[in-house]
């Protein structure tokens, strides 16, 4: 958490994003550290560009609709 509140008062953070089981991939606004809110950039409300990207690529892997080592697809019969 010192790195990414660093990186925060430096600009330097682009943006932030949780993931796990019941909400995959999911954009976060602020980070509250410290009793300091850190606010981060959102994109347009959805996440910003890498947030998106991942989220995309991942669903695409999870639909099959690329293929990839981490995602099998197996045909209902």
């Amino acid at each position: 958490m010192l790195e990414v509140e660093e990186a925060w008062k430096e600009g330097r953070l682009v943006e932030a994003f949780v993931s796990g089981t019941a909400y995959f991939i999911t954009p976060v606004s602020a980070i509250n550290f410290r009793d300091q809110e850190l606010d981060l950039p959102m994109g347009h409300g959805k996440g910003g560009a890498y947030t998106t990207l991942l989220k995309s690529w991942l669903v695409d892997i999870m639909y099959g609709n690329e293929q990839h080592e981490w995602g099998v697809v197996i045909d209902e019969e």
